[in-house]
């Protein structure tokens, strides 16, 4: 029994009274399966179509008995950031944090950490498009801002309305030229929004109260190079790096713990380069930006989903765990896998 069916099943006024559609019409079960019956099929029209039923279910949860908040989203500049850091307006813990990664998805890894210890102020990374709020989760996409949009209720009504506030574009898609950055380092910061859905594995299950957890969301847009030819120096990728890196704690001076995927990878710059870009900035090697902004957090840790989560996988995406601990050691960064 789809979700669709589930709510064409109800009429109007049960919708609005009582909710019984958001509450408990979610077949998780029958959701999964359907998921792995696609799969095995290699039916991505299929896949695709079954994945837009999350985000006509997500819809319900905003209002009525269940009515999930929509946090504002608002938009934060590289320069304000950079200026945070001259004016030492950010403080940091004094020394270096707790690098750790896992193999799993961007919001398995914030469950986790945000489920782990209430005292943790977790923020993310998501790796956005910075024209089009949530990317290709309207059509059934299945990639990192997509999934987070199904595991996160709210989210994409969140980006909505940042876009109704002009804040889209923002990112490498404003820039035509290096020598006018216009809006390359700039994000998104998304303030304690709630995680209400299981992962897909499980059939996005609405979750119970109780283990919903809170997560702030700094959405980031990487230059892709290889498909909208956006530049890629030097200078701006360690601008977008260290922004990544502040405006968490900028926006948020009680953040302790960072997640990131590999943010930038398999879009046309070396997959091994965003990488060192992300671990140079923990350690104040981003050319330009001598200070380590690891430091501004107790843990950060990376999420490296496998190949077949990843967005926009690129030809080396299955080695990038092992790329992650190249560099790490490379770099004499100590770090623990999860």
């Amino acid at each position: 029994w789809s979700a669709v069916e589930a709510e064409r099943t109800l009429t109007a006024k049960e919708k609005k009274g009582s909710n019984i559609f958001a509450t408990y019409a979610w077949d998780a079960e029958s959701f999964k399966h359907r998921i792995q019956e696609a799969h095995a099929a290699k039916d991505h029209h299929i896949l695709r179509d079954i994945m837009m039923e999350v985000e006509k279910s997500n819809k319900s949860l905003l209002w009525g008995r269940v009515n999930i908040p929509v946090p504002i989203t608002v938009g934060v500049k590289f320069t304000d950031c950079l200026r945070a850091l001259q004016e030492q307006k950010i403080e940091d813990y004094g020394a270096e944090p707790k690098i750790s990664i896992s193999h799993s998805t961007l919001t398995e890894s914030v469950a986790f950490f945000a489920g782990q210890d209430p005292r943790r102020v977790v923020c993310c990374v998501n790796q956005a498009d910075g024209q089009v709020p949530g990317g290709a989760y309207w059509g059934g996409d299945r990639g990192t801002e997509e999934d987070l949009c199904r595991r996160v209720p709210a989210m994409h009504s969140s980006l909505l309305d940042a876009k109704k506030e002009h804040l889209y574009p923002f990112g490498p898609s404003t820039c035509h030229a290096p020598e006018q950055p216009n809006q390359y380092s700039d994000v998104l910061f998304t303030p304690r929004i709630l995680v209400a859905r299981g992962d897909e594995a499980e059939g996005y299950p609405i979750l119970p109260a109780e283990r919903r957890v809170q997560v702030s969301i700094i959405s980031a847009a990487p230059p892709r190079v290889r498909v909208h030819g956006e530049p890629a120096t030097q200078e701006l990728l360690s601008n977008a790096v260290m922004t990544l890196y502040v405006a968490p704690v900028y926006k948020e001076p009680r953040c302790t713990t960072l997640i990131l995927t590999p943010w930038g990878c398999g879009l046309g710059v070396k997959d091994e380069d965003m990488i060192t870009f992300l671990v140079k900035g923990l350690i104040g090697e981003l050319p330009g930006i001598p200070i380590k902004l690891g430091r501004l957090y107790h843990e950060v840790h990376f999420a490296i989903p496998p190949t077949s989560a990843v967005g926009h996988a690129s030809d080396t995406s299955k080695d990038l765990p092992e790329i992650f601990r190249k560099v790490l050691q490379l770099e004499r960064i100590p770090y623990v896998e999860l």
